[in-house]
């Protein structure tokens, strides 16, 4: 089993010494791929990234899920990449401080519902922004069972992200599609969903 290697540098929230720790590995389907963590026992800051040492075309990634089974599919999340959920009207897409991970459908589902709750008690009480934050907390709950179809699409413009799972689709992306991807803004929005509009 390889060690990651580490070392000690100041922690970008506070100051005092971090541990960061890299690894690089080989993942099937993505070639070499570096893991990192960054951890600070003073503040509590975390940051983690997945980067994939390999440049790959511009793809996208799409994956249904209808049963529980289906949560279980691999996500590979590249800093790059923005993912989508429309029922839900999510949208993550990649900014300086932006996460590479490698998860699982449920564990992205958990990634969401834990932002959204900073959202709900970032509202005042009664305001339309709660109440919306609120619907959708709900609709996530349900993703999590799921109780009705979503679909989860990553998309990546230097096509180090994907989805692993028996019922994928995989396409290419054209420059004009590429072209439209956020790379420099990190947003997490909540849209109205499909299932309201």
């Amino acid at each position: 089993m390889v060690k990651p290697k580490t070392a000690v540098i100041p922690c970008p929230n506070c100051g005092k010494s971090a541990k960061i720790s890299e690894l690089l590995r080989q993942i099937p389907n993505f070639g070499k791929t570096l893991i990192s963590t960054l951890a600070c026992d003073n503040c509590g800051f975390r940051f983690n990234d997945v980067m994939v040492a390999e440049f790959h075309e511009p793809k996208a990634f799409s994956v249904r899920v209808e049963k529980p089974e289906d949560l279980n599919a691999k996500i590979i999340r590249n800093s790059s990449c923005t993912i989508k959920i429309p029922e839900l009207g999510i949208e993550i897409e990649p900014g300086p401080v932006s996460e590479g991970y490698i998860s699982n459908i449920e564990g992205l589902i958990d990634r969401i519902e834990g932002a959204t709750k900073v959202l709900v008690n970032s509202f005042p009480e009664d305001s339309e922004e709660k109440n919306e934050a609120v619907r959708a907390m709900d609709l996530i709950s349900k993703a999590k069972i799921p109780s009705f179809p979503y679909t989860v699409e990553l998309y990546d413009p230097f096509g180090n992200s994907g989805i692993i799972a028996k019922n994928v689709r995989e396409i290419k992306l054209s420059q004009d599609q590429v072209k439209k991807l956020k790379k420099s803004i990190n947003v997490f929005e909540l849209k109205k969903s499909e299932k309201e509009k």
